[in-house]
């Protein structure tokens, strides 16, 4: 996911230069990442509640589809 996010943020970056409009870059950039911290946030989330966290893993253990589109969400 950092090295998707890496490569976009420079494609971004070089056509908003080439552009001539740098400010937009802020906005290409928030939503390139809008994703990202979305799941992440929501992943942190769970791991602060003890009861989520012990029960995250099992669930997805036996859940593989969930776990596929969760990791499948941060690696697009």
């Amino acid at each position: 996911e950092g090295l998707r996010l890496g490569f976009e943020a420079a494609e971004a970056a070089v056509a908003c230069m080439l552009a001539g409009d740098l400010p937009a870059y802020d906005a290409r950039w928030r939503t390139l990442s809008r994703r990202y911290w979305w799941m992440t946030e929501g992943l942190l989330r769970v791991g602060r509640v003890r009861t989520a966290r012990r029960l995250m893993v099992p669930f997805l253990e036996r859940a593989p589809v969930v776990m596929r589109g969760v990791l499948g969400t941060l690696a697009v």
